[in-house]
């Protein structure tokens, strides 16, 4: 008969488990709702099956960026490509200009059209007979007729950016490139 009592307790007890927070064991004992709750924390503390996912979302952010600065310094760098192989055959239409009647128009365009993929009108092109700036087709044909054998110098700037997410991480960039030729 006493374990007929103690099947009806433990019935009882079950039953009001979900009401009152108590929890039955194996062993016959009952636990309050606030020990469950340890318990149950620390089963929870002790899964690793999210880790990776908060992981990829601490790290995800940083990624990104360090993604979209690489691309956009790999833009810059494109920039400075073109910016100087147009200052290269810009110096190499220069210095074969004597007896051109427009050498500085020619030059400017010459830059410009080789550096096809940047903005023409913000290219700042500065044209150099043995030394001398020369900023007329009038000038660059006076200095170009008596300097044979001289030097002659293309420079170009071009202002670029290295915006990454909103920030300028160069604020005041500028390209620029140098080029000399001689007179032939």
């Amino acid at each position: 008969m006493p374990s007929n009592r103690l099947a009806v307790r433990r019935q009882r007890a079950s039953r009001c488990a979900g009401i009152a927070g108590i929890r039955r064991f194996g062993n016959g004992f009952l636990e309050q709702g606030s020990q469950v709750m340890i318990r149950r924390s620390l089963h929870i503390a002790r899964d690793t099956a999210g880790a990776s996912a908060v992981e990829f979302a601490l790290l995800a952010p940083i990624l990104l960026v360090l993604a979209v600065g690489i691309a956009e310094f790999g833009l810059v760098l494109n920039n400075y490509v073109m910016l100087t192989t147009g200052v290269a055959d810009g110096a190499r239409t220069l210095s074969l200009s004597r007896g051109s009647s427009t050498p500085f128009t020619t030059t400017v365009n010459t830059v410009k059209s080789s550096a096809n993929n940047l903005a023409g009108s913000s290219i700042s092109v500065t044209v150099k007979v043995n030394g001398t700036a020369c900023t007329t087709d009038t000038t660059c044909q006076t200095a170009l007729s008596s300097a044979a054998g001289q030097a002659a110098a293309v420079t170009a700037t071009y202002p670029c950016s290295l915006i990454v997410m909103g920030v300028n991480y160069l604020p005041s960039c500028t390209l620029s490139a140098t080029t000399q030729e001689m007179i032939e």
